[in-house]
């Protein structure tokens, strides 16, 4: 005996209603999300991968790292 496989039935009215409410939401979201400013960053001399400026060890080798002279 060959069981039918189940499928569920999607009405193309609910869908086409989903669509042109949800897309909306996604722009707002797009547009007032709060900017992140990147911190400046380094290279590790120990592990070779980007810290910030302002560490004095490497989180990731534990090496100390020398901090930067201030540029006049």
């Amino acid at each position: 005996m060959v069981e039918e496989e189940e499928r569920r039935k999607y009405s193309l009215a609910i869908l086409i209603i989903l669509l042109i409410l949800c897309w909306p939401a996604a722009l707002i979201y797009y547009f007032t999300r709060p900017k992140v400013k990147a911190k400046p960053m380094r290279t590790c001399l120990g592990c070779g991968m980007q810290i910030p400026v302002d560490y004095a060890v490497c989180p990731h080798c534990g090496k100390k790292v020398e901090r930067a002279l201030p540029s006049p």
